[in-house]
């Protein structure tokens, strides 16, 4: 799963070009929220792979914290598209990388960043990408699916890019009606 992201932030941690460039198409994204159960769910699979007792002893170790921090946001981006998709039951193990979503027989990689930030997107495969947005602890935004072959050739031979245009996005809700459809 990629999680960088590139910023320049001003003095409230925000990047300029977040304005600019990702908020207005906020409206255009669909918000899921992670419920307080899951939360405690993944709180508990945490504490019980590290050896910790309670989360304030989590909270005493930077490690923990950072590692706390990732493997919400990866499984929180990987539960968004589960919750959208309506799939079965969700089930998750944080060791595993959770990157890839199989939606019917093409397989996807998500592209997570956080609110604030531009998504850094990996051109090291070929995979269309799932776009989402990490706002908080417990509020993600599906923002639509940038496809591999809309990356210009010139980037092609770079490691990495930043996706600044959203206007490339297959906006969500119309991917949503279209995988449901199929």
């Amino acid at each position: 799963m990629q999680t960088e992201s590139y910023s320049v932030f001003d003095e409230d941690g925000i990047s300029g070009d977040f304005f600019k460039k990702i908020l207005p198409f906020m409206p255009t994204f669909i918000q899921v929220k992670i419920d307080r159960h899951l939360i405690l769910k993944i709180t508990d699979k945490i504490l019980s792979q590290l050896n910790l007792s309670s989360i304030s002893s989590l909270r005493d170790r930077f490690e923990g914290v950072a590692y706390y921090d990732k493997t919400l946001k990866k499984v929180g981006g990987l539960y968004t598209i589960h919750k959208l998709l309506k799939t079965e039951k969700f089930e998750f193990d944080i060791n595993k990388d959770c990157k890839e979503f199989i939606i019917n027989d093409e397989t996807f990689e998500i592209l997570l960043f956080k609110f604030g930030q531009l998504p850094k997107l990996n051109v090291s495969n070929n995979q269309n990408r799932i776009v989402v947005m990490q706002k908080n602890d417990n509020c993600f935004y599906f923002c639509g699916v940038f496809e591999f072959n809309k990356i210009p050739k010139k980037l092609l031979k770079s490691v990495s890019f930043v996706l600044d245009d959203f206007n490339q996005l297959i906006n969500p809700k119309d991917f949503l009606e279209n995988v449901r459809h199929q």
